[in-house]
């Protein structure tokens, strides 16, 4: 009886051992189905359902549909911010079944929490936030100068801008308590706790031995030969308000009505961008001073033969940083109105010192955006039929921060009534908030943030670091050049993006 767990234990060592030698491995989109969080307990069962792969291969590895289990192997909750600053939480995947419910053997491991602020680590590690400032924390560097106060500074500098307003207007008990209560309540801090919700999609690497039966092809969308060349001879390209190209293309053509178009993306989990208003703008500054998602935030303005998008969706999960993007005009062709659209996967801010503003980065690799948008829209059963119209004069490679590498071929796809809606994002039951706990763990995260980060000498020696990093790349800890400053990638003959979460 005792040598039944071991004997399991050496199957599934053999199975792992033969799936990573002879099987083939591959990027999976993957939906968990159950929440999870950095304050549960290890050990918590998850399960993970394949939605698709995100590669040019219509064929994924494991089936869609096909499932695996795993469970939380640490979890590090923040506390009261006195031991970690961070949360943490260590995900082990422990098999595959088919949908049939059959085992099947694979290795897996962690690529990314889908547009999430949270990092993920070597491991099946995922890094929290770190939730100890927030923009307007830069007023600090106005307010306060590097002096030799700097190792005494008086508790009223943890009010930050308000310090200056306590000092110089009201240097009373009373009024600083005011201050500070004003500031607890006025500039909300981000939740430091790791919570991926059911419903939430990861991606996953998959190593294993293909699944001989697959499901059906997709039908071939209902148009004919002469409408698929006249949409493949239509323009890709789309650029920025001063005619210049961007790396976005077109490549989607939607057989659809506007009608049909809004319902198969709000059923896939999508949300319509809103446009630019001052009202848009101040729930977009909101988000970022509250490290939160804007479902439905408005989007750079990109063109299509000297036009704006008609419609704009877009998916996001816990960051402005991160989301899904799809831009739509509708135009007049041979095969008459269609709906032409460029999608694009935002995963990154980049500072514009010429415009002297933000933008995002995009993702050079946007088939795999292609595929994201054909997976959610066949979970859902919205796809009627697919054709891939190949256009290799488009073909490319990324080539700097401004270009993107595309196979050049453009998803013509007829639309029909989706079958099922995609799941709402479930949140764990955290049970009842202890707001004590809440106010003494934002209080010595401030502490301790304003003891190291906050100071001009510690960003000092950070910038030392990152400088020699960048000739040196991988020698300073033996880690890459981007985990102190949490950003996906160095940039070239640049500042950093941010430091330490700070931007959305």
């Amino acid at each position: 009886m005792n040598s039944s767990p071991v004997l399991r234990g050496a199957v599934l060592g053999i199975s792992l051992l033969v799936a990573t030698a002879w099987g083939e491995r591959q990027q999976l989109q993957v939906r968990l189905t159950a929440p999870v969080a950095s304050y549960m307990k290890a050990g918590t069962p998850m399960t993970l359902r394949v939605v698709g792969a995100l590669d040019g291969n219509t064929r994924p590895v494991l089936p869609v549909g096909s499932l695996i289990a795993g469970r939380i192997g640490k979890a590090h909750p923040i506390g009261y911010g006195i031991r970690r600053e961070r949360a943490e939480l260590e995900l082990e995947f422990t098999g595959c079944r088919l949908a049939d419910g059959k085992d099947w053997p694979c290795d897996v491991s962690l690529a990314s929490v889908d547009n999430a602020r949270e990092s993920v680590l070597a491991g099946n590690r995922i890094r929290g936030v770190l939730a100890a400032s927030h923009p307007h924390s830069w007023l600090n560097g106005i307010w306060y100068r590097p002096t030799s106060t700097l190792l005494h500074r008086s508790a009223v500098g943890f009010t930050g801008a308000g310090g200056m307003i306590y000092t110089r207007v009201a240097p009373t008990p009373m009024a600083g308590a005011a201050v500070i209560a004003a500031r607890l309540i006025l500039f909300r801090m981000a939740d430091a706790d790791i919570e991926i919700p059911g419903g939430a999609d990861l991606v996953l690497d998959v190593t294993a031995d293909p699944v001989g039966r697959h499901p059906a092809e997709l039908p071939k969308a209902d148009v004919t030969e002469e409408s698929l060349t006249a949409l493949a001879e239509l323009s890709p390209e789309i650029t920025d308000a001063d005619g210049r190209k961007k790396a976005d293309v077109v490549n989607f053509a939607f057989v659809a009505s506007r009608e049909q178009l809004v319902r198969a993306f709000q059923i896939a989990g999508w949300s319509l961008a809103e446009a630019l208003t001052p009202r848009t703008f101040a729930k977009t500054y909101a988000a970022v001073a509250a490290r939160k998602t804007y479902p439905s935030a408005p989007v750079s303005p990109l063109y299509y033969e000297r036009r704006l998008p008609d419609m704009v969706f877009q998916k996001a999960f816990n960051s402005l940083r991160k989301r899904h993007h799809i831009r739509l005009w509708e135009v007049k062709t041979a095969a008459g109105p269609v709906w032409v659209g460029a999608a694009t996967h935002d995963v990154a801010v980049q500072f514009q010192w010429q415009k002297f503003s933000f933008t995002h980065l995009i993702d050079p690799e946007i088939d795999k955006e292609q595929r994201k948008i054909l997976n959610d829209f066949a979970e859902v059963g919205c796809l009627g039929g697919l054709s891939m119209v190949e256009r290799p004069w488009l073909a490319r490679e990324a080539r700097g921060l401004e270009s993107a590498s595309t196979a050049g071929d453009l998803a013509v796809i007829r639309l029909q009534s989706c079958t099922s809606r995609a799941a709402e994002l479930v949140l764990p039951s955290r049970g009842h908030r202890n707001w004590t706990k809440v106010v003494a763990a934002r209080f010595f995260l401030e502490t301790r943030h304003y003891l190291t980060r906050g100071s001009a000498y510690y960003w000092g020696y950070r910038s030392v670091r990152w400088s020699l990093a960048r000739w040196r790349p991988g020698q300073l800890s033996g880690r890459p050049v981007d985990e102190d400053f949490g950003i996906n990638g160095a940039l070239a003959g640049g500042a950093p993006l941010c430091y330490e979460d700070e931007l959305p």
